[in-house]
């Protein structure tokens, strides 16, 4: 039983990871947070919003908006 709840957490994880790279997420130039929308309010100011990869944006060291995260 411990051994088929390993697997599946190991499944569980691996799809989990496949999920987040392909998941497009949105920033700005020399921002330092990542938004899940572009119509995020804190986004309303900007006039430049680039749609990346979660992936991109985990390796560039960008954190998660609180507002629409």
């Amino acid at each position: 039983m411990k051994k088929m709840l390993a697997c599946g957490a190991l499944v569980f994880a691996v799809v989990a990871a496949v999920f987040a790279v392909s998941q497009t997420v949105y920033c700005v130039p020399n921002g330092k947070k990542y938004h899940s929308t572009p119509h995020c309010r804190t986004l309303s100011q900007s006039d430049i919003v680039n749609e990346i990869t979660l992936e991109q944006a985990v390796a560039g060291k960008l954190e998660p908006c609180k507002v629409c995260h």
